[in-house]
């Protein structure tokens, strides 16, 4: 067998005279041995010389410490000398030679696995036929054949391998011990680009161990203690996590925001919940993206961009059009040659990493898109929205709020007989189904996979979420610090005026279905402070009395829609009232909406503080009115400063007399419109003021004419402006609401 030097490299022992150290490779078998010009058994330190001595690549002062003791690698890289190669050489402790490796040794422990807390097996792979195998554990036990080991201690384990030809392998292992948890990645929880080329994906790795801080990487050279990771662009990661006694990895992928649905109304909240309830009059947007082909790779020939696409292309010639979409190219090129799955645009190629993006041809000629609606309010509805056309870029944007919103309505149906009612008139869900069509080309439609919900709201310029009514939607669970839904009132604090109907709107989402809602109610005194215990109510269904599941849990349901049958029968806008006990012997409530988990209540909504209002009035005029958040709000108007009758559009003609003497009008009345006309007056807190003005400008406003049953009429606010003053943080203001019009007799 012929020896070829792979490698030779002088050393020094530390204050003594160089020697050399000298790597060969056997040319047939190309299993590499290392020699001395000394006996290096034994000698604690060697130090290496600069790369001007050989042909190695390494870097001035690397120090090999405790030479002969365990086993330590050197890296060789052979360089202009066959057969080029970068490998580690492994130096063991049994005589300091050269183990493994290369074409030779193939040993290789793949894997301790550990059994019953302190027992461990050794995997091994590269076994040989006819090699004969030897296990260890340090500490543990000797040489022997079997790969099972049994009483291992807990800590950190190296187990060892090896066959009669000196070919050897290692493999630390942790044994936990009672109370401990040994390194372990349990997953990484990846979130792609959020928008074109924003770079905003973002890493959450969980892990646990007990042995120590966790610390965390991307390249295994910088580290950090928090597991997360932001602004990563789009590609292939690997993340190194290691503690005090070990290390692990786990890869996870960021793929870039190409996306054929761009956009939706969906809006996900810092607490990781996800939010698909909107307000109908406001924009209600879907955008979406044609794409004919996706961009593999960008490559540089003759110094202008060559994209590789997925596909070969059609709809394509040389001199004609594309629109090309990725970081570094958007707009629409002329194309300057094609070949295969390749299209070359005429354009000055840019440096950079870019490689990923979107080509439209002209394979689809008269594209456009057809959208409908499957809305659920009372029984299912379809609705064709409209075709929609691209921009040259692909861009298709949809408005579909104007055929839905009237599917709400602003009327007051609740009886106040209840806790709780779900309000129809409020609320509904829907379903979006598209389809892309061209020339030639009529396809099913697809639906996206979420349900929407639209609320009879509509948000203000500067409202957090903008359309979205994320902050008001209720979801099981909250990360810490996170405000928790919020009732549909305007008020900050509302006032229940003993006595009068009264009730708090919340949304009922998706989200709690399954869970067994209750009502709470805390009574606080004139200080906000709490007194007496809270008092949990089960949420009743539409004909009172509560009903249970099979496990005895009382459930929120409603009465079924003939031909409808909703996601769940739950959900929308719900009416809760509050319990009139003790209003007398408190200023506040508290009242908060959750469910049991165990022994646990957990809150789903705000706890909302609610002013009690005995006081006596002589005159009031109680009104209500549908806010713009589409909850309905209260107030008792305690002073009525003026009544007006007043006549409107009167219309007459001329009467022609002959005789004057037997004449009794010159004209006579055809039409005329007359009503009542009530000037309201009221002293308010400045912020109870903010919110009762609103009256002005609802849709919607009821004057309460019953009791027995409650009963309301439909007044307007006349067109004018709300007078009023301040003094002492209070606010008196008046305003005048017309009646409806009286029943006169006309022609």
């Amino acid at each position: 067998m012929g020896k070829k030097i792979l490698d030779q490299f002088r050393y020094r022992l530390l204050m003594d005279r160089y020697n050399s150290i000298t790597i060969f490779v056997d040319t047939e078998t190309f299993i590499l041995t290392v020699t001395s010009s000394r006996p290096i058994n034994g000698w604690p330190d060697l130090e290496l010389l600069p790369a001007a001595f050989n042909e190695r690549i390494y870097a001035e002062g690397d120090t090999i410490t405790t030479f002969c003791e365990g086993t330590t690698k050197i890296t060789v890289t052979a360089v202009n000398t066959y057969p080029y190669v970068d490998m580690d050489i492994e130096l063991s402790s049994n005589d300091c030679g050269y183990n493994g490796g290369g074409g030779g040794c193939t040993l290789t422990i793949e894997e301790v696995k550990v059994v019953d807390d302190d027992s461990a097996e050794i995997h091994l792979s590269g076994v040989k036929p006819g090699d004969s195998i030897q296990y260890s554990v340090d500490g543990v036990s000797g040489w022997q054949t079997s790969p099972f080991f049994d009483y291992i201690g807990p800590g950190v384990q190296v187990a060892r391998a090896k066959n009669q030809y000196g070919c050897s392998a290692s493999l630390q292992f942790v044994i936990v011990g009672p109370g401990q948890v040994a390194l372990r990645i349990d997953s990484v929880d990846a979130f792609n680009e959020q928008s074109e080329y924003a770079s905003d994906g973002h890493a959450t790795v969980n892990a646990v161990t007990t042995f120590g801080v966790l610390q965390f990487s991307l390249d295994n050279l910088n580290w950090q203690l928090s597991n997360q990771f932001f602004n990563l662009a789009p590609g292939n990661y690997t993340v190194y996590v290691k503690d005090d006694l070990s290390a692990k990895s786990e890869n996870f992928t960021i793929e870039p925001f190409f996306s054929f649905i761009e956009s939706t109304p969906g809006t996900e909240m810092p607490n990781g919940n996800t939010s698909r309830w909107v307000a109908i009059h406001n924009p209600l947007l879907f955008r979406f993206r044609r794409s004919d082909y996706t961009i593999i790779g960008i490559l540089n020939v003759g110094n202008r961009p060559q994209l590789v696409l997925d596909h070969e292309p059609q709809g394509i010639s040389v001199g004609g059009y594309i629109a090309v979409r990725s970081e570094k190219y958007s707009g629409v090129f002329k194309v300057y040659s094609t070949s295969g799955n390749t299209v070359t645009i005429d354009t000055l190629f840019l440096q950079g990493n870019s490689s990923s993006g979107k080509v439209i041809t002209n394979i689809k000629p008269n594209y456009r898109m057809e959208i409908k609606v499957v809305t659920g309010i009372s029984k299912d509805k379809e609705i064709n929205i409209g075709t929609f056309t691209a921009d040259t870029m692909g861009l298709v944007v949809t408005q579909i709020q104007s055929k839905l919103k009237n599917l709400v309505n602003n009327k007051n149906e609740f009886t106040y007989d209840r806790i709780n009612w779900r309000d129809l008139n409020a609320a509904a869900s829907f379903e979006i189904y598209y389809r892309e069509i061209w020339d030639g080309s009529l396809p099913e439609y697809s639906k996206i996979p979420e349900v929407y919900y639209f609320v009879n709201a509509a948000k203000q310029i500067g409202d957090k979420f903008g359309n979205n009514m994320a902050e008001y939607v209720t979801f099981p669970s909250y990360s810490v610090n996170v405000t928790k839904a919020k009732f549909l009132t305007s008020f900050e604090v509302p006032t229940y005026f003993v006595g009068y109907p009264f009730d708090l709107s919340f949304i009922y989402s998706e989200n709690i279905i399954g869970h067994s809602l209750l009502r709470s109610e805390t009574l606080l005194d004139v200080n906000s402070n709490p007194f007496g215990v809270g008092n949990h109510t089960v949420l009743s269904n539409q004909d009172g009395p509560a009903l249970l599941n099979q496990d005895n849990a009382m459930v929120l349901i409603e009465e079924g829609y003939e031909g409808f049958t909703p996601i769940s029968q739950a959900l929308g806008v719900h009416r809760l009232m509050l319990s009139p006990d003790l209003l007398n012997n408190t200023a506040f409530k508290s009242v908060a909406l959750g469910y049991y988990e165990g022994d646990e209540f957990n809150t789903v909504t705000e706890s909302k503080k609610v002013k009690i209002n005995n006081d006596c009035r002589k005159f009031p005029v109680y009104l209500c009115w549908v806010n713009t958040l589409g909850g309905w709000d209260y107030w008792l108007f305690e002073s009525t400063q003026k009544i007006d009758l007043t006549t409107a559009n009167v219309k007459t003609y001329d009467v022609y007399n002959e005789d004057l003497l037997k004449a009794s009008a010159t004209t006579e009345t055809i039409s005329k419109e007359a009503f009542e006309k009530i000037t309201l007056g009221a002293v308010a807190e400045k912020d109870e003021f903010v919110h009762i003005r609103n009256v002005i400008m609802s849709p919607k406003v009821l004057l309460l004419i019953g009791q027995t049953p409650v009963k309301w009429v439909t007044v307007q606010i006349e067109q004018t402006s709300l007078s009023y003053q301040s003094k002492d943080e209070q606010i008196e203001f008046d305003f005048s609401i017309l009646l409806p019009a009286l029943n006169i007799q006309t022609n």
